[in-house]
This record gives structure tokens, sequence and C-alpha cells, in this order.
């Protein structure tokens, strides 16, 4: 019998080491989005989310249009995942009186790992939109169409902190005057205060 208790020990510290897996850091931030920024979640596998997302003027605008509350956008979408680090979005907006419908393509390439053997996360979002509306009716559909590709880089710096940078270009072809194409870089963090 001690024999055995010896086994059953080794075996145990067996287990034990074998249970050290590597395992994936999630919840770096609450949502698929830090503001208007896309961050490093993706909606599960079979998940469909529905978001409405608002969006103010600036608060200087003055009392007549309600310091910023009358200029507000507004988008309407729904984000679904189809496997695990993939998902699909669309949505319907209105910005700057232009009414406009959007996709895109969110794909995580790296996840963070708890052992730091993969440090980051990385993902690829590629989307467009098209601007609906009587003022572009005579408008080619590559006149009222934008194409976007983003690279998102974070890290899930420890329970409290998380932080990403997104360098993106994007090609905005809105009318044949104005055929721009532009890259940005991106900021955003989360910080839990308490």
């Amino acid at each position: 019998k001690t024999l055995s208790a010896q086994e059953d020990d080794l075996l145990a510290e067996e287990e034990s080491s074998t249970t050290k897996t590597v395992q994936k850091v999630d919840y770096a931030f609450k949502t698929t989005k830090v503001i208007n920024l896309q961050s490093l979640e993706i909606t599960d596998p079979g998940v469909l989310d529905f978001k409405m997302m608002h969006r103010f003027g600036p608060l200087n605008s003055g009392p007549y249009k309600a310091f910023g509350l009358d200029l507000a956008t507004a988008r309407f979408g729904f984000e679904y995942g189809i496997v695990n680090n993939f998902m699909i979005a669309a949505g319907r907006s209105n910005v700057n009186g232009n009414k406009n419908v959007d996709a895109l393509l969110k794909y995580r390439i790296l996840h963070q790992s708890t052992t730091n053997s993969i440090p980051i996360s990385l993902e690829f979002v590629a989307g467009t939109q098209y601007l609906l509306g009587s003022q572009y009716a005579n408008s080619t559909d590559q006149q009222r169409s934008s194409y976007f590709g983003q690279v998102i880089i974070g890290r899930k710096m420890d329970e409290d902190f998380s932080i990403i940078l997104s360098p993106t270009f994007l090609m905005n072809a809105t009318s044949a005057m104005d055929n721009t194409q532009q890259w940005a870089l991106g900021v955003g963090m989360r910080h839990k205060l308490s």
C-alpha cells in the first residue's frame, strides 16, 4: 500500500505539472470597441451582438445646438462570431447628414498567453462603408465607397490595464474630386480605477 501511495503521489505530481498549460488571456477590454476604435475582443462563435452607438457634436457648439446634443450621429449594427478568432459586423449610420451602410471582418492572428510565450495579441480588421442618399444618385459605386485595413497590436498588462495600437490605412473615394488615401495610428487603453 505504501508503494501505491507513492505512485499516487507521483501521478498527482505529474498531473499538476501537466495542468500548467498555456492559457489565453481574455477580457483585455469589456467589448469589441474602445469608443470608435476596434478593441482586442472578438464576438464568440455563434453569438449575435446588437450594438447601438451614439456620438455627439462638440461641447463648444453653444446652447443653441444644446452643447453638441443636436449634432448627434448614431449607428446601429450587428456583430456575429463565425468561428474562434473570426467575426463579421454590419451596420447602418448617419454621419454629417449622410446615410451609410458598413461591414467589416475581424480576425485574430495571435492571442496573448498567460506564460508570455505569446506576449501580445495581434488582429487584422478590414472594412468598407457605402454612402446612400439622393445627393449621390449620379455617383458611381466607386465614388460612394470607402475602405480600410487595420492591424491591432495589444496587450493586457495586468488585471487593471490594457493597451492597443492600431495602424490604419483608409482609402476614401466619396467623390470624383476627392480620392484620398490616409494613414492613421489609433491608441486605446483601459484602466480600472477600483
